[in-house]
């Protein structure tokens, strides 16, 4: 299984399982509805291949949550896909700001979280998160091509300059 959270209108067929907050009714094709702010999520501990988040982690309450609950669900060797606007991008619902080294606490360093979170061992409230840093780039985006091809209903050129943005992307193997 594969999970595509906070999916919005970016929707995924099988295997993938799409994951948004939003109801079924003004999402079609969302095959859960769920508020990432709360974790834990309804999958079993070591049962995804891939998640793919998506421009999601700057508009939680506790990121870090999230991120540890996707180590708890990915199987050994999973993959964590996550995509971030780099720096401060002041937009309506960003809680959260991201450079290149945010996710560092988490890569191979054998860091250690303090969290209560379901599915790991009982007998202490250390929770180990390593990942394997599979990438991490910076790229530049256009924040608004999303839009123009919702409301607009045509695919911008490649030469669109309004609105460039850097986006950052970790690509990360449990």
């Amino acid at each position: 299984m594969k999970l595509n959270l906070g999916c919005g209108a970016d929707l995924r067929g099988l295997p993938w399982t799409n994951v948004d907050w939003r109801f079924p009714k003004n999402a079609p094709g969302t095959n859960l509805c769920w508020d990432l702010n709360e974790t834990p999520l309804p999958f079993q501990t070591d049962s995804i291949e891939e998640i793919y988040a998506s421009h999601i982690l700057e508009h939680l309450e506790d990121y870090e949550e999230l991120v540890l609950d996707c180590h708890r669900m990915l199987a050994p060797g999973g993959i964590l896909n996550i995509r971030v606007p780099y720096g401060f991008y002041p937009v309506w619902g960003h809680k959260r700001s991201f450079i290149p080294e945010t996710l560092d606490y988490c890569i191979k360093t054998g860091a250690v979280m303090r969290k209560d979170v379901p599915g790991f061992e009982e007998s202490t409230n250390d929770k180990r998160v390593d990942f394997e840093l599979v990438s991490r780039e910076i790229i530049r985006r256009l924040p608004f091509q999303w839009h123009i091809k919702k409301y607009l209903k045509i695919e911008p050129p490649h030469d669109f300059f309004i609105g460039h943005k850097w986006e950052i992307r970790w690509s990360l193997r449990k």
